[in-house]
């Protein structure tokens, strides 16, 4: 566990598998989940089972903070993990938006408990309450955990955009979830002449060279400590809607701007604009579907789909929500493996080591062994790529060998055993 002590909002890091706390610890303050992700875990008569898993913007041992209990769970950071902690001091001022509407509801809670707490006989703090009545106890404590979370949730970030507007893919929810307190710190104002509309306008960047490199991960997502650069890489003009990647923002053909002219107006009616400086996950999604939008009309290449697919993909994990990243990672995967094969892009050797590695591993995700095995070899192949790209493509095709003797080893011993039950 680490702890940053010069930072006012009280900011504590995690290793994976590092214990927070412990059942029967003291519940000194709660915690808001910025990064990584913690397992629940309750002490049954069989022994210890996990009950759930959260992350980021989801909240950590408000019943027992509130209620001036013991701690009721085992938390554990299932990987590397950054919590805030939550303290008398200074709750409010995280709880920023309708924090009045927050303030009554906690005091609301903390009543119930106080009085759950007294008419069941805790005494001290610990449950003494009778053999018949310890499952109403953990009944009434669990509904009252639920009703914490999803009331801060709901009263700190507002829902902007109906989910069934047609901009959003099928599955898509809101995700009421914050991006990290103080963010805003490493951000810039930028003026920008919109390539479509000719107007200007003014947004944030954030400064990279402020951001601190944690881990690169197998498909090639950089983490940083605390906040994401994919946060504010797409930008939006609030005059005609255009968005891109910042990076492509002003590259612009005559005939695709007089398309977007033509068609984005049509196609986001009642469509609130994600605001310049974002607050939550519901407005930076909100930046990429509106990308999106603008690479369909336009007719974008398979790998600009494929990025666009790739980065909402992270974003989805970020929320917890494996459902929707494996439908945006299969996107991302099906619109890279068609560019590699049908599009001709000037990529750099390393570049094209590196693509060739992350469509190696998506493939990987979901099983397809034979091809993540070809695409790894394409980047162990790749003339005038770099040695360490090459030696990780290496690890990774002996990896992918190792799986397919295992499935093949599997697939023989269920033929063996269909044979067994014939005879």
């Amino acid at each position: 566990m680490t702890k940053d002590h010069n930072d006012p909002f009280y900011t504590i890091s995690f290793e994976e598998e590092s214990v927070i706390y412990k059942v029967g610890d003291e519940s000194p303050c709660m915690y808001a989940i910025l990064q990584g992700r913690v397992s629940l875990y309750k002490e049954t008569a069989s022994g210890e089972i996990q009950i759930k898993s959260i992350g980021p913007g989801n909240y950590l041992g408000a019943v027992s903070y509130l209620g001036e209990i013991p701690r009721r769970y085992k938390a554990v950071a299932s990987q590397f993990t950054k919590l805030q902690q939550l303290f008398e001091d200074n709750i409010e001022t995280y709880i920023k938006q309708n924090s009045q509407s927050v303030v009554v509801l906690l005091d609301d809670l903390s009543n119930r408990l106080a009085a759950a707490d007294k008419s069941l006989g805790q005494i001290g703090g610990m449950t003494k309450c009778a053999e018949e009545d310890e499952s109403c106890v953990e009944t009434e404590l669990d509904q009252i955990e639920v009703k914490v979370e999803e009331e801060l949730v709901k009263h700190n970030i507002p829902d902007v955009n109906p989910l069934n507007h047609p901009i959003y893919p099928e599955g898509h929810k809101h995700y009421n979830m914050g991006l990290t307190p103080g963010h805003e710190e490493i951000l810039f104002d930028k003026n920008v002449t919109c390539p479509v509309c000719d107007k200007d306008f003014t947004l944030y960047q954030m400064r990279i060279s402020h951001l601190k490199l944690v881990e690169v991960r197998r498909d090639m997502r950089k983490i940083f400590d605390g906040v994401d650069e994919i946060w504010y890489n797409v930008w939006t003009c609030p005059h005609c809607k255009y968005s891109n990647f910042h990076y492509d923002f002003l590259r612009m053909r005559s005939i695709n701007r007089e398309k977007l002219l033509e068609e984005m107006p049509g196609r986001l009616v009642d469509f609130k604009l994600p605001e310049t400086q974002k607050t939550s996950f519901n407005e930076v999604f909100d930046s990429y579907y509106l990308a999106m939008a603008c690479k369909k009309i336009v007719g974008a290449s398979a790998y600009e789909m494929g990025r666009l697919w790739l980065h909402i993909a992270w974003m989805y994990h970020d929320c917890g929500d494996e459902e929707m990243f494996d439908v945006a990672y299969e996107n991302a995967r099906a619109n890279y493996a068609k560019g590699w094969f049908s599009e001709r892009v000037q990529l750099s050797a390393e570049g094209e080591q590196k693509l060739a590695i992350l469509i190696s591993e998506m493939h990987l995700h979901f099983g397809h062994l034979e091809d993540a095995r070809k695409f790894v070899f394409e980047a162990i192949n790749i003339k005038k790529g770099t040695k360490a790209l090459a030696e990780l493509a290496r690890d990774r095709l002996a990896e992918i060998k190792e799986q397919i003797q295992i499935k093949k080893k599997e697939e023989r011993a269920v033929v063996q055993e269909s044979v067994k039950e014939d005879e």
